[in-house]
């Protein structure tokens, strides 16, 4: 994903319009996944990760730290579900 792009687009976009966006995005991915068309939950997914990244530089945080959280919340999950 081109950084710069994603910082442009954020910039233009603000935290507030981010959020909307966000919020339409994931119902859309939602919709596509209870319709079961794979191209569409593609396209849609593709749509929220945008929205993510922007969140992600709009706040500041880092990939590292994002992948060390996620990570942990894999783990943690797995955790629960192997008891």
């Amino acid at each position: 994903m081109n950084t710069e792009l994603l910082r442009e687009l954020a910039a233009l976009n603000g935290t507030l319009k981010i959020i909307d966006k966000f919020d339409e995005e994931a119902e859309e991915l939602l919709e596509a996944m209870r319709d079961k068309e794979p191209e569409d939950v593609l396209e849609e997914l593709a749509d929220v990760f945008v929205m993510a990244w922007q969140i992600q530089i709009d706040y500041g945080f880092s990939t590292d730290d994002l992948k060390a959280i996620a990570n942990a919340k894999v783990r943690r999950a797995l955790r629960r579900h192997r008891g």
